[in-house]
């Protein structure tokens, strides 16, 4: 179940929310009557990398909801050999070597980690790997749902 955030600011010992409208119009979806559990904490930026000007945690995003759930769907596998499959997958650079039986120069692609990638080239490897997951027989019988960022909640 996904559940939704609400924000606010407190002020005078009292929550003031940041879009009431918002929030009354979920409150309408439950039953009355209907128990429910509210839970109340300091609003913090997830750190990425540091950057000034970041709106949005892609690694802790992708280390735990990308990397765990295709680990868990592969039968609990080490979240690193995952990470590691999916950038051979995902995201490859071409190199040229040295052949080292002939000497003869290569063209030869190999991960790339992804701490090289800009914000936009992570969410596009992110997209590219949900999408991925998502197809029939690609993990499972019938795809794996990962859901966006802004979908879930996650523990780094």
């Amino acid at each position: 179940m996904i559940k939704p955030k609400f924000f606010g600011t407190i002020t005078n010992g009292k929550f003031i929310h940041d879009d009431p409208d918002k929030f009354r119009e979920y409150l309408q979806t439950f039953k009355e009557g209907q128990n429910v559990e509210v839970t109340i904490a300091p609003k913090y930026k997830r750190r990425t990398t540091g950057q000034p000007g970041e709106k949005s945690n892609f690694n802790g995003y992708y280390w735990a909801v990308i990397v765990r759930i295709i680990s868990d769907t592969m039968g609990e596998i080490d979240d690193n050999v995952t990470h590691g499959l999916l950038q051979t997958l995902f995201n490859k650079k071409g190199v040229r070597i040295a052949d080292p039986k002939t000497g003869e120069i290569i063209n030869i692609e190999i991960p790339r980690g992804t701490k090289y990638l800009s914000g936009a080239e992570f969410a596009e490897y992110c997209s590219k790997i949900r999408t991925w997951a998502s197809i029939t027989d690609n993990l499972c019988e019938n795809g794996v749902f990962i859901p966006e960022p802004n979908e879930c909640e996650y523990e780094e």
